[in-house]
């Protein structure tokens, strides 16, 4: 409570505008100019459009589709609905898991329940993420909880077309544009939802009008950019 007691010469920033307007709904003393708006950013790189490095988890990752899942937290990240959804599409569909959400004994159960567990790789924690993100053809991100959502930046400035949950449950959806640079889920638990926007992002046409739209996303949204931000909001405060 006491980080947020107003005062003349505090500001806060926000990572994305849901948490901005969270932050000033708690404290309804906080004058709008003190709680600022500045979302991560990314550094450059060169793009890997050509997919030309695919993972070697899988043996046909030339033919496959390959789907990423990136958390930590497997429940307040919604894998139970990206594996759901796995199961509902066709035998070419492919599932990489990223982080610390590790194949325990009910999740095993629930792939060999679903019949997917040759079509799903975990690789746990990975230092570099590089290759995965070039291993991967879509990020599907129906988050529950996600005051940003970096992964989705990341994997945008690769260019992965990104599925993920509207702003109320994930913050970096209020910049985004549902069907020309993201496809946005107004509910992140819609497994059948989740499965036909994997299906309609599939088409050859639809993931290449995406896929030109996230790098062009991603372009803008820089470290150096962020930097500018910070800049100037430093310099604010030495002037007073």
């Amino acid at each position: 409570f006491f980080r947020f007691q107003w005062q003349p010469k505090r500001f806060w920033v926000a990572v994305s505008k849901p948490l901005q307007q969270q932050l000033q709904n708690m404290q309804a003393a906080l004058a709008q100019r003190q709680v600022l708006n500045i979302a991560p950013g990314i550094y450059p790189h060169a793009s890997h459009l050509n997919k030309t490095d695919k993972s070697p988890q899988f043996a046909d990752a030339e033919t496959s589709k390959v789907l990423l899942w990136v958390g930590n937290d497997a429940v307040k990240k919604n894998l139970d609905t990206v594996l759901s959804a796995l199961a509902n599409l066709d035998a070419s569909y492919r599932l990489l898991v990223v982080g610390k959400a590790h194949p325990t004994k009910p999740w095993q159960d629930k792939l060999l329940r679903l019949g997917i567990a040759d079509r799903v790789s975990y690789l746990g924690v990975v230092s570099n993420m590089e290759q995965v993100y070039v291993s991967a053809d879509i990020l599907l991100h129906p988050t529950l909880e996600d005051t940003f959502g970096m992964v989705v930046l990341e994997a945008m400035s690769y260019g992965l077309p990104v599925l993920v949950s509207q702003a109320s449950y994930c913050g970096v959806a209020a910049d985004l544009q549902h069907g020309v640079n993201a496809i946005i889920l107004s509910d992140p638990l819609d497994i059948n939802a989740l499965t036909a926007a994997v299906v309609n992002l599939s088409e050859p046409s639809v993931y290449a009008q995406h896929q030109r739209a996230v790098l062009a996303f991603a372009e803008q949204h820089l470290w150096a950019d962020a930097a500018k931000q910070y800049d100037a909001l430093f310099q604010q405060l030495a002037a007073q």
